[in-house]
This record gives C-alpha cells, sequence and structure tokens, in this order.
C-alpha cells in the first residue's frame, strides 16, 4: 500500500486500506505553513475539515502550529486496543463485528446502530453506556484529569472545549494589549475568524462578526491554527491529548506562565521505537 504525503512532507503509511482514508482526510495545510509564511499581516491560514490522519499522527506531521521549546505526542496508539483490532482507520470506521461472529463493513461506526444485531459490547464492554462519541473518557469510577481547570474530570471532547474557552479568551486579551482588533471564532462562516465588535474579556461584551481578521504575527495565526484544528469533531477522539498540549502551549505562549494557571499539560509520551 502507497504512503501518504501529507502536507508538511512527511510519509506515512498504516500498511492497509487505511492509506486511503488518509489520503482525503489529512489536511491541506501543517503546522509549518504558518512558520514558513512571510508575508505580515495575513489572513487566516485553513488546514481544511476532518484532518483526521494528521491528528492522528500529531508531531510526525507536524499537524499544529508547534512551539520550538516543547514536545509533542505523535501518532496515538489507542493503549488497550490492541486485542479488539481498533487502532486504523479500516477497523474502527469501516468494520463491526455481529453477534453471530461476523464482520459487517460500513463507515458510521456509532456505538448505537439498532435493529442489525449489532454487538454494542465492542465499546461498551469498556467504555460502559456510551451512546455518543463526544463522552468518550468520561469518568468510569476514576477521576479524569481536568485538563482546562474547571474543577471537573470530563469526557475528552469536553475538556478540548474548555481549553478553546480558554484559548479564544486569551487571545483577546493579547490582541488588547497590543493594539489588534478584538477576534471571534465564526465556526460556520470562512475563514472562520473575524474582527469583533468588542474584546470578550471587557463587561458587557456581546462580540458580534464586523469583517475577516487579519493576523499581524506568526504567533497570533499560530494561536488560531490551533484553535481552529481544536474545532473538528474528531479531536476528542482521535489525539485528545496532542491537541491539548497545542492549546495548553498557545495559551502560555500568548499570556505567559500566568495565563495557564489551573490547566494541566498532557504528559509527553515518547514514540515507540
Amino acid at each position: 500500500m502507497q504512503a501518504v504525503v501529507f502536507p508538511s512532507g512527511v510519509e506515512k503509511t498504516l500498511g492497509d486500506s487505511s492509506n486511503i482514508c488518509m489520503q482525503c482526510h489529512q489536511g491541506r495545510e501543517s503546522g509549518l505553513s504558518v512558520v514558513n509564511n512571510t508575508t505580515w499581516p495575513r489572513g487566516f491560514i485553513n488546514l481544511h475539515y476532518f484532518a483526521e490522519a494528521a491528528m492522528f499522527f500529531g508531531t510526525e506531521v507536524t499537524a499544529g502550529y508547534e512551539y520550538a521549546d516543547r514536545n509533542y505526542n505523535g501518532q496515538n496508539q489507542f493503549a488497550g486496543h490492541e486485542q479488539i483490532k481498533k487502532q486504523n482507520c479500516i477497523q474502527c470506521h469501516l468494520e463491526r463485528r455481529l453477534i453471530d461472529g461476523t464482520v459487517k463493513k460500513d463507515h458510521t461506526f456509532f456505538p448505537e446502530t439498532g435493529g442489525d444485531n449489532t454487538v454494542q459490547a465492542t465499546c461498551n464492554g469498556c467504555h460502559y453506556n456510551l451512546t455518543d462519541f463526544d463522552d468518550l473518557g468520561k469518568p468510569f469510577g476514576n477521576r479524569n484529569v481536568d485538563y482546562d481547570g474547571d474543577g471537573i474530570g470530563e469526557s475528552f471532547r469536553h475538556e478540548v472545549d474548555g481549553m478553546q474557552a480558554r484559548l479564544i479568551l486569551q487571545m483577546n486579551v493579547y490582541a488588547k494589549a497590543n493594539g489588534y482588533s478584538p477576534i471571534m471564532y465564526t465556526p460556520k462562516v470562512y475563514p472562520y475568524f473575524a474582527k469583533a465588535t468588542c474584546y470578550q474579556q471587557d463587561p458587557g461584551c456581546q462580540p458580534a462578526p464586523a469583517g475577516n481578521y487579519s493576523f499581524p504575527n506568526a504567533q497570533f495565526l499560530g494561536a488560531a491554527y490551533n484553535y481552529h484544528l481544536a474545532q473538528d469533531p474528531g479531536a476528542g477522539i482521535h489525539n485528545h491529548k496532542y491537541v491539548i498540549q497545542l492549546l495548553y502551549d498557545a495559551i502560555e505562549n500568548l499570556g505567559g506562565v500566568g495565563a495557564v494557571a489551573g490547566l494541566t499539560r498532557p504528559a509527553y509520551v515518547p514514540p515507540q521505537t
């Protein structure tokens, strides 16, 4: 199976038909697109939607805008999934094992599919009573890590959401301190970042979009790039620790160590040899 070339120029293979999935679900930009840009100010660099394979490989393909003095996680190995063979695109998204032992091919892989003799134990044997992938990572008797500092160990997706909320606030603090326009995220309106009518931290601010945002430097654009990467619906599933590392570092880069008080950066996991 031919290897896939990612936007960063790195080649990767999963050794099976998952490479077909990766060919499309890799995005059209990488964090290096921000690093290598030489024209300032400029508009947003859009990695494109559903860049799941890029997130899956993390730092190995420079999926996000990474900071030079930090280590980042690479490929998500989905520890504990070896025995049930759920570690790549095909195994997770195109196969469901039925009660009679046969494997049904599809492209849904929802834990509750209903009416077709599906064994929900494939996921629910460990992820109890799972009905929505946004609930992956909820505590099962053990308290999760509270990455976003809200006092609650939530699902991976909701921890990402909390970190995003901290980042967009810090982006506005940074913008105001440096004389830049207030900023807001417009998820359904390209190019996704707009000038806002007020800074989010100001009392009574109810921001509304007021034109496309022009980024003054790589520091600010990189933070926006990481925010948009984390917005992907698969960010909490495919490599949540890498995504949270990016968000944490973007907050700290814009606001210093005080800005990440109460937050937790996921531990770096060295690549397997």
